[in-house]
Protein backbone atom coordinates (compact mmCIF):
# COMPACT_ATOMS: atom_id res chain seq x y z
CA UNK A 1 0.00 0.00 0.00
CA UNK A 2 3.50 2.39 0.27
CA UNK A 3 3.89 2.91 -3.35
CA UNK A 4 -0.08 3.29 -3.99
CA UNK A 5 -0.17 6.22 -1.63
CA UNK A 6 3.28 7.69 -3.01
CA UNK A 7 1.89 7.20 -6.25
CA UNK A 8 -1.70 9.11 -5.23
CA UNK A 9 0.17 11.39 -2.94
CA UNK A 10 2.82 12.44 -6.38
CA UNK A 11 -0.38 12.82 -8.74
CA UNK A 12 -2.37 15.00 -6.24
CA UNK A 13 0.42 17.37 -6.23
CA UNK A 14 0.84 17.48 -9.46
CA UNK A 15 -2.95 17.96 -11.01
CA UNK A 16 -2.77 20.34 -8.25
CA UNK A 17 -0.29 22.07 -10.51
CA UNK A 18 2.80 21.95 -7.90
CA UNK A 19 6.09 20.97 -8.94
CA UNK A 20 7.48 17.35 -7.45
CA UNK A 21 11.28 17.02 -6.07
CA UNK A 22 12.70 13.51 -5.94
CA UNK A 23 15.11 14.85 -3.33
CA UNK A 24 11.82 15.86 -1.03
CA UNK A 25 10.09 13.24 -1.53
CA UNK A 26 12.56 10.70 -1.19
CA UNK A 27 13.14 11.74 2.42
CA UNK A 28 9.66 12.48 2.96
CA UNK A 29 8.51 8.64 2.58
CA UNK A 30 11.69 7.18 3.61
CA UNK A 31 12.74 5.45 0.30
CA UNK A 32 15.74 5.99 -2.58
CA UNK A 33 15.11 8.76 -4.79
CA UNK A 34 15.11 5.81 -7.76
CA UNK A 35 11.80 4.42 -5.57
CA UNK A 36 10.33 7.61 -6.55
CA UNK A 37 11.86 7.94 -9.91
CA UNK A 38 10.11 4.53 -10.48
CA UNK A 39 6.81 5.98 -8.84
CA UNK A 40 7.00 9.39 -11.50
CA UNK A 41 7.53 6.54 -14.28
CA UNK A 42 4.55 4.60 -13.15
CA UNK A 43 2.37 7.61 -13.57
CA UNK A 44 3.85 8.77 -17.04
CA UNK A 45 2.83 5.48 -18.28
CA UNK A 46 -0.76 5.83 -16.43
CA UNK A 47 -1.30 9.07 -18.47
CA UNK A 48 0.07 7.90 -21.70
CA UNK A 49 -1.84 4.61 -21.66
CA UNK A 50 -5.31 6.73 -20.69
CA UNK A 51 -5.16 8.78 -23.71
CA UNK A 52 -7.78 10.99 -22.35
CA UNK A 53 -5.89 13.05 -20.40
CA UNK A 54 -3.51 14.92 -23.31
CA UNK A 55 -1.34 15.49 -20.80
CA UNK A 56 2.69 14.61 -19.60
CA UNK A 57 4.82 14.78 -16.92
CA UNK A 58 7.74 17.43 -17.68
CA UNK A 59 10.96 18.00 -15.82
CA UNK A 60 12.49 20.90 -15.23
CA UNK A 61 16.42 20.78 -14.81
CA UNK A 62 17.11 24.51 -13.00
CA UNK A 63 14.44 22.99 -10.07
CA UNK A 64 15.28 18.96 -10.79
CA UNK A 65 11.76 18.89 -10.17
CA UNK A 66 8.48 17.51 -12.05
CA UNK A 67 5.32 19.25 -13.15
CA UNK A 68 2.49 18.31 -15.04
CA UNK A 69 1.63 20.03 -18.32
CA UNK A 70 -2.11 20.91 -17.95
CA UNK A 71 -2.08 23.36 -21.36
CA UNK A 72 -5.39 22.32 -22.68
CA UNK A 73 -7.10 21.28 -19.88
CA UNK A 74 -8.99 24.62 -18.19
CA UNK A 75 -9.38 27.09 -20.75
CA UNK A 76 -12.60 25.96 -22.67
CA UNK A 77 -11.13 27.95 -25.94
CA UNK A 78 -9.07 24.97 -26.43
CA UNK A 79 -12.06 22.21 -26.72
CA UNK A 80 -13.32 22.81 -29.76
CA UNK A 81 -16.05 20.81 -31.15
CA UNK A 82 -16.46 19.53 -27.58
CA UNK A 83 -20.54 19.22 -27.21
CA UNK A 84 -21.23 21.46 -23.99
CA UNK A 85 -23.58 20.26 -21.62
CA UNK A 86 -25.65 21.80 -18.48
CA UNK A 87 -23.82 19.89 -15.12
CA UNK A 88 -24.41 20.72 -11.97
CA UNK A 89 -21.22 21.13 -9.39
CA UNK A 90 -21.07 21.76 -5.85
CA UNK A 91 -18.30 23.94 -5.19
CA UNK A 92 -15.70 26.34 -3.41
CA UNK A 93 -16.39 30.06 -3.88
CA UNK A 94 -13.08 30.36 -4.59
CA UNK A 95 -13.45 27.77 -7.17
CA UNK A 96 -16.44 29.32 -8.75
CA UNK A 97 -14.19 32.85 -8.72
CA UNK A 98 -11.28 31.19 -10.76
CA UNK A 99 -13.53 29.12 -13.52
CA UNK A 100 -16.48 31.66 -13.76
CA UNK A 101 -14.99 34.18 -16.41
CA UNK A 102 -14.11 30.95 -18.64
CA UNK A 103 -17.71 29.39 -18.55
CA UNK A 104 -21.82 30.47 -18.70
CA UNK A 105 -22.83 29.29 -15.54
CA UNK A 106 -25.03 30.63 -12.37
CA UNK A 107 -25.20 30.11 -9.02
CA UNK A 108 -28.53 28.05 -7.96
CA UNK A 109 -27.70 27.56 -3.93
CA UNK A 110 -25.75 29.21 -1.69
CA UNK A 111 -25.23 25.75 0.91
CA UNK A 112 -22.82 28.23 3.01
CA UNK A 113 -20.88 31.21 2.48
CA UNK A 114 -18.09 29.33 1.22
CA UNK A 115 -19.87 26.29 -0.49
CA UNK A 116 -22.21 26.64 -3.82
CA UNK A 117 -24.14 24.98 -6.06
CA UNK A 118 -23.63 25.92 -9.58
CA UNK A 119 -24.82 25.30 -13.20
CA UNK A 120 -22.62 25.45 -15.89
CA UNK A 121 -22.25 25.03 -19.91
CA UNK A 122 -19.11 22.81 -19.99
CA UNK A 123 -18.00 19.81 -21.70
CA UNK A 124 -18.21 16.24 -20.42
CA UNK A 125 -14.22 16.26 -20.73
CA UNK A 126 -13.56 19.77 -19.11
CA UNK A 127 -16.36 18.92 -16.26
CA UNK A 128 -14.78 15.53 -15.48
CA UNK A 129 -10.91 17.22 -15.62
CA UNK A 130 -11.63 19.50 -13.17
CA UNK A 131 -13.50 17.18 -10.99
CA UNK A 132 -9.77 15.97 -10.54
CA UNK A 133 -7.46 18.88 -10.52
CA UNK A 134 -10.46 20.76 -7.80
CA UNK A 135 -10.83 17.27 -6.05
CA UNK A 136 -10.84 18.38 -2.71
CA UNK A 137 -12.92 21.67 -3.56
CA UNK A 138 -15.28 20.37 -6.40
CA UNK A 139 -18.04 17.41 -6.97
CA UNK A 140 -20.21 16.72 -9.96
CA UNK A 141 -23.67 17.00 -8.56
CA UNK A 142 -25.44 15.90 -11.94
CA UNK A 143 -26.21 14.73 -14.80
CA UNK A 144 -26.03 10.89 -12.80
CA UNK A 145 -24.38 9.53 -15.85
CA UNK A 146 -21.54 12.13 -15.59
CA UNK A 147 -20.96 11.69 -12.10
CA UNK A 148 -20.85 7.82 -12.10
CA UNK A 149 -17.99 8.43 -15.22
CA UNK A 150 -16.46 10.51 -12.78
CA UNK A 151 -16.42 8.00 -9.64
CA UNK A 152 -14.88 5.31 -12.33
CA UNK A 153 -12.17 7.68 -13.50
CA UNK A 154 -10.96 7.49 -9.77
CA UNK A 155 -11.81 3.91 -9.33
CA UNK A 156 -9.45 3.26 -12.73
CA UNK A 157 -7.00 5.36 -11.23
CA UNK A 158 -6.83 3.62 -7.80
CA UNK A 159 -7.40 -0.11 -9.79
CA UNK A 160 -4.25 0.85 -11.68
CA UNK A 161 -2.02 1.59 -8.43
CA UNK A 162 -3.23 -0.95 -6.51
CA UNK A 163 -2.23 -3.92 -9.71
CA UNK A 164 1.34 -1.89 -9.91
CA UNK A 165 1.62 -2.33 -6.23
CA UNK A 166 0.95 -5.74 -5.99
CA UNK A 167 2.92 -6.60 -9.20
CA UNK A 168 6.30 -4.73 -7.95
CA UNK A 169 6.09 -6.62 -4.60
CA UNK A 170 5.43 -10.13 -5.99
CA UNK A 171 8.51 -9.09 -8.12
CA UNK A 172 10.19 -7.71 -4.85
CA UNK A 173 11.47 -4.63 -6.35
CA UNK A 174 9.96 -2.63 -3.51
Amino acid sequence: MEQAYRILNIYTRLVQQQTVNKSDLAERFNVNKRTIQRDIDNLRNYLYENGSWHTQILYDTKTESYYLNLPNLINPKTFYNQKKISVTFEMMQEVFRLLHPYYTSEIIQNITPEIIHVRMDISEQNARTLAFIYRSKIRVIEPENLLQKVIDDMLEMQKTYLKQEIKTNLGGTT
